[in-house]
């Protein structure tokens, strides 16, 4: 993944950070330790954090490696909590934020991409002429 690419993603998880402070709270950290029963049925934890790390550390090869992560975050809310409780509601907000971000970025995304092919194709006929 290019590091503009990478950035794009990073900037999508600060905004919705910075707009929705009450919708991602649950899911900055990760879970405690002593929350019962947590770590038996989520065998895959997940949360912003970990996110935040992984684009910093450039460990995503693709856009799909980072989206599968906020959706194994959201995965392990809904199945951890039950509709209704405080932490599900959130990661349903939390979903349908990252899901209207996430169309734009890729959008962002796409068309940054085009731009870099025709600059490369132009490139390349110029030193064919």
């Amino acid at each position: 993944m290019p590091d503009w690419e990478r950035n794009e993603y990073r900037r999508l998880i600060q905004r919705i950070c910075r707009h929705h402070k009450d919708v991602v709270e649950p899911f900055i950290n990760p879970v405690p330790k002593n929350v019962p029963r947590y770590y038996d049925v989520i065998s895959t934890p997940m949360d912003i954090g970990m996110i935040r790390e992984k684009l910093d550390s450039f460990a995503y090869a693709s856009r799909a490696e980072f989206e599968g992560d906020v959706r194994q975050m959201l995965s392990n809310a809904y199945l951890y909590n039950s509709p209704g409780e405080y932490v599900f509601e959130r990661a349903l907000e939390f979903h349908d934020l990252f899901n209207e971000q996430m169309n734009n970025t890729v959008a962002a995304v796409l068309e940054k991409a085009v731009q870099e092919e025709e600059a490369v194709m132009k490139t390349k006929r110029r030193r064919k002429a």
